[in-house]
């Protein structure tokens, strides 16, 4: 969601912002290793489609890609009630109904029904999302998870 994942912190004097004589904004450039020299020298040429002789000056960049790899940040797995609201068509959400109630404060009892219609019914896409078949090794460890659809359920059991 456009949330940085990584940040560099260079040295004092390297990176800081300034205007030029146009008035424009403009980054301080790297002198020296401890303003990221390389790394800023690499990251704009950098392509994952180069290849063979193509494949210079990215050696920043691979080291970087397996840090990442191996440290970087993964989202989580949605909770139940996230899920839930994944899956609730727009036009259902509480907010959607609240703006087409006649009343200041909460829902009609018509659009109340609606509203734990709609909750339950994305619950319902929810938990069929969510259902997998897992392969075990013999130290009973996951080695292999397939989610699949409930009409695929119902057809195994």
């Amino acid at each position: 969601m456009g949330c940085p994942r990584i940040f560099f912190v260079v040295a004092d004097g390297q990176g800081e912002l300034y205007l030029d004589g146009n008035n424009k904004i403009r980054v301080r450039g790297a002198t020296d290793s401890t303003g990221l020299a390389r790394c800023r020298y690499e990251m704009p040429l950098y392509s994952h489609r180069n290849q063979g002789k193509k494949k210079i000056d990215d050696d920043f960049v691979d080291a970087l890609r397996g840090l990442m790899s191996t440290f970087g940040v993964a989202a989580g797995a949605l909770t139940e009630q996230e899920q839930v609201a994944a899956e609730t068509p727009d036009r259902y959400t509480y907010e959607a109904l609240l703006a087409r109630s006649p009343h200041q404060h909460g829902l009609t009892p018509e659009l109340e029904m609606t509203y734990r219609f709609q909750q339950a019914q994305a619950k319902q896409r929810a938990e069929a999302k969510t259902q997998a078949l897992a392969t075990f090794d013999e130290f009973n460890q996951i080695v292999s998870q397939d989610y699949i659809d409930a009409d695929a359920m119902e057809m195994l059991g």
